[in-house]
């Protein structure tokens, strides 16, 4: 499986998600019956989930700071790592390239068990996506996988030069739980598309999480200038970009190319494009709830 660089976008590329076959890889069944309710409702509580988690983070954050303005005084004595080099390396990131950091972590590892061949079972077992599996967690683990240090660079790649204007516009908590959430949408539609052509092939990558935020940028700052990565000299507007990958997506789908998982490109772009319409108001709505619900949680414990 490869991902093709495609464009910039302040010097970032695209990445792909691929199909992948294995000859020596027996599914778990040969049906390909729909399990559709299971997905949708794994969709859904992955979903909600996420955005529990980024509001709750967002509030922990918060009082954490707070407490140590009380706490910490100037002659309080610092803990013994403060002065490390990796400390003062980690508190010199900005929240976007700590979150960056975090994902590449993850990859990294996942990545380095796709080398051990005692695992390789495990692998294609949780981190694939397959619709012939009975298990819902590879839509998930699965875009935390690749098995090419190419593919694995380039989606990095990508990832890494959208963090900065992504998290900008989003906040490090709302953009860790849009990316998660897109990537997961991304795999449902992947899910959908390959029951109705009956495709057992499974699939791996970062692409449908990575496409979620990079079709937000594009509706967000719709006239943001994108250059094609070889013709520096070419401009055009991020709006229209996205038009044209969504597009050559669905012109892909249509045709039945097998290459590239052209449902899951489309599934997290699609996510990312709702979201910014509408999705981000009534996470709004939910989140403000949810945060004064959670304020006097932690308030309750703390009086006792």
């Amino acid at each position: 499986m490869w991902r093709s660089t495609l464009l910039l976008v302040r010097q970032a590329r695209l990445g792909f998600r691929h199909f992948r076959t294995r000859k020596d890889c027996t599914p778990e069944t040969n049906s390909l019956k729909p399990r559709i309710g299971k997905s949708i409702a794994f969709t859904i509580g992955a979903t909600t989930l996420f955005h529990t988690g980024s509001t709750i983070w967002i509030y922990e954050d918060l009082k954490q700071k707070e407490e140590n303005k009380s706490k910490i005084s100037k002659s309080s004595p610092r803990p013994w790592y403060y002065d490390s080099p990796t400390h003062r390396w980690w508190k010199s990131l900005t929240p976007a390239k700590k979150v960056f950091f975090g994902i590449l972590t993850v990859n990294g590892i996942v990545f380095a068990m796709w080398k051990v061949p005692r695992y390789s079972d495990v692998m294609y077992k949780y981190f694939t996506h397959s619709p012939t599996s009975n298990k819902v967690s590879p839509m998930l683990l699965s875009v935390f996988s690749h098995q090419s240090a190419l593919h694995l660079g380039c989606n990095m790649f990508a990832l890494y030069s959208f963090m900065e204007v992504g998290v900008s516009l989003m906040g490090r908590e709302h953009f860790l739980a849009t990316y998660l959430t897109g990537g997961v949408v991304s795999s449902l539609a992947s899910h959908f598309a390959k029951l109705y052509t009956q495709n057992r092939a499974v699939s791996l990558g970062a692409s449908g999480a990575i496409f979620s935020v990079v079709a937000y940028v594009c509706m967000k700052s719709p006239d943001s200038q994108l250059q094609i990565i070889f013709l520096p000299m070419l401009t055009f507007k991020a709006i229209t970009a996205i038009k044209g990958i969504m597009a050559f997506d669905f012109i892909g789908l249509l045709s039945k190319w097998s290459l590239l998982d052209h449902a899951a490109h489309l599934g997290g772009a699609l996510y990312g494009i709702g979201y910014n319409l509408g999705g981000y108001k009534l996470y709004l709505i939910y989140g403000e709830s949810l945060f004064k619900f959670w304020h006097k949680i932690r308030s309750g414990s703390r009086d006792r």
